[in-house]
C-alpha cells in the first residue's frame, strides 16, 4: 500500500496553525453573491431541481466526480498546506483514484497514489501498482463522492442564476465527512499523518444546469482538530461530468474492478487530446428484439490495436437518430436492440496507451435491418482484416 510517509502529525498541525494565524479572515465563499432570483428563474430552477432529484434517485445513475481539497492559505508558492485530489466514477457505489500530497515544514511535500472502491459499505484499497490490497468497513468519516444522492428538495435553497446560466443552490447539510481524517480511517495513511477534524462551519453551493445536471459542488470549510483551539480554513471543489456514463464496478475475489472509458473526440489548438466519458445508449423501455452478435475471424491473426481494442455495436433509425450504442465482446455477445428499420454498425475503438482512454471509432461494417419485436436475430461480423468486414443479419427464432 502506498502511504504518505515522512510528515508527522505535529509538523502538519504546526504548519496549519502557523499558516492560519497569517490569514484569520473568514474563509472564501465559493461564489459571488447573486441578485434575488426572478419568478421566471425560480420556475426554471424548480424544473431543474426536480430533474436533478429524479436522476439522483435512480439506483443506476452514473457520473464522474473530480475533486480537489485544499487547506489554506498556501505557502506563497501556490502550494496548499495540504492538497488532496480525487477522481471517482460513480455507479451506485464509490469508485476512483486519489492522489494525496501535503506541504508543511519538512520535508516540503509527500504524496501517494492509490485506488479506493466502496462496495456494499466495504472500502477496498490497493496501490497504483495493484500489488497490495486491504479491505475495511467504510468509515463514517468518508467523504463519499455519491453524497449528492442523499440530497432532498428541503436541503437546497435557490440563490440565483450565475453568469454562465447555471442555477446556484445553497446546500444546507454538510456533505464532506471528515476530509482529512478519512484517509487514516481508510488505512491509506498512518494514523499520525493526517489529523481528524471537527467541522466548525461551512458554506456549500451546488450548480445545476437547466436540465438539472450537476456541474459543481463548492464548499468553504472551517474546522478544528480535537484538543486544539485554532480554526483552520479549507475549500473543497467537486466538478461533475458524464451523467449517464458507462461504469461497471465488480468485486472479484482478489480486488475490486472499476471499468469506465474516456473516448477521444478531437484535439485543441495546442494539439492536446480532448476526451469525454463514453455513454452507453440502450433502447427506451418498450418493445425490443434480441440480437446475438458473432464475430468471425480469419485464420491469419488480425491486430486491431497495439494496446488492444474494444468492440461496439450501434444502431441508427431512419431519421438518423442514434438509438443503440453498446460495448460487445470481440467474440460473441448479446444485446437488446430497438425495433423497426435501422442501420446496424459494428465498430471498434483502439486503446490509447491503455483502455481507460479509447481512440476515435473505426467502423468495420454496417447492414440495413428491419427488426421486429420479440424475435431473435444473429448479426454476423465477418472480419476480413483490420479495415474491412462484412455484416449480415438473419432471424434465428
Amino acid at each position: 500500500m502506498s502511504t504518505l510517509g515522512g510528515i508527522h502529525r505535529l509538523a502538519i498541525l504546526a504548519a496549519l496553525f502557523l499558516l492560519s494565524a497569517c490569514s484569520a479572515e473568514a474563509p472564501p465563499t465559493p461564489s459571488d453573491p447573486r441578485p434575488p432570483p426572478s419568478a421566471e428563474d425560480r420556475s426554471a430552477a424548480d424544473g431543474a431541481l426536480d430533474a436533478f432529484l429524479e436522476a439522483m434517485a435512480d439506483p443506476a445513475v452514473t457520473y464522474r466526480a473530480v475533486g480537489e481539497l485544499r487547506v489554506e492559505p498556501d505557502d506563497g508558492e501556490g502550494r496548499a498546506a495540504i492538497s488532496v485530489t480525487t477522481r471517482y466514477d460513480v455507479s451506485g457505489h464509490d469508485a476512483g483514484h486519489a492522489h494525496v500530497s501535503g506541504h508543511a515544514l519538512e520535508p516540503p511535500s509527500v504524496g501517494g497514489d492509490f485506488q479506493v472502491v466502496v462496495i456494499d459499505d466495504t472500502a477496498h484499497l490497493y496501490s497504483s501498482n495493484q500489488m497490495a490490497t486491504a479491505s475495511v468497513d467504510a468509515p463514517a468519516s468518508l467523504r463519499r463522492p455519491d453524497a449528492l444522492q442523499i440530497l432532498r428538495a428541503d436541503d437546497l435553497v435557490l440563490i440565483g442564476l450565475t453568469d454562465d446560466g447555471h442555477f446556484e443552490f445553497d446546500v444546507l447539510p454538510w456533505l464532506g465527512g471528515d476530509p482529512l481524517g478519512e484517509w487514516a480511517d481508510l488505512g491509506a495513511v498512518p494514523g499520525d499523518h493526517l489529523p481528524h477534524t471537527e467541522l466548525d462551519s461551512h458554506e456549500s453551493r451546488l450548480l445545476l444546469d437547466e436540465a438539472g445536471v450537476p456541474r459543481r459542488l463548492s464548499t468553504s470549510w472551517s474546522f478544528s482538530v480535537p484538543g486544539e483551539s485554532d480554526v483552520v480554513h479549507g475549500t473543497i471543489v467537486d466538478e461533475f461530468a458524464g451523467l449517464g456514463m458507462f461504469v461497471t464496478i465488480a468485486s472479484p475475489e482478489n480486488m475490486p474492478v472499476v471499468t469506465s472509458h474516456d473516448v477521444v473526440i478531437g484535439v485543441d489548438a495546442e494539439r492536446t487530446i480532448i476526451t469525454e466519458p463514453w455513454r452507453e445508449i440502450r433502447p427506451p423501455d418498450g418493445e425490443t428484439a434480441t440480437v446475438d452478435v458473432v464475430l468471425e475471424w480469419p485464420d491469419e491473426p488480425v491486430m486491431l490495436g497495439i494496446e488492444g481494442a474494444i468492440g461496439f455495436i450501434r444502431s441508427h433509425g431512419q431519421d438518423g437518430r442514434l438509438n443503440l450504442d453498446r460495448i460487445v465482446s470481440l467474440d460473441t455477445d448479446t444485446v437488446e436492440a430497438p425495433v423497426g428499420e435501422q442501420t446496424l454498425v459494428a465498430y471498434y475503438r483502439t486503446c490509447s496507451g491503455n483502455c481507460a482512454i479509447l481512440d476515435e471509432p473505426a467502423d468495420s461494417c454496417e447492414v440495413e435491418a428491419d427488426i421486429e419485436p420479440g424475435l431473435r436475430y444473429r448479426l454476423t461480423v465477418d472480419i476480413l482484416n483490420r479495415d474491412r468486414a462484412t455484416c449480415t443479419v438473419d432471424v434465428t427464432e
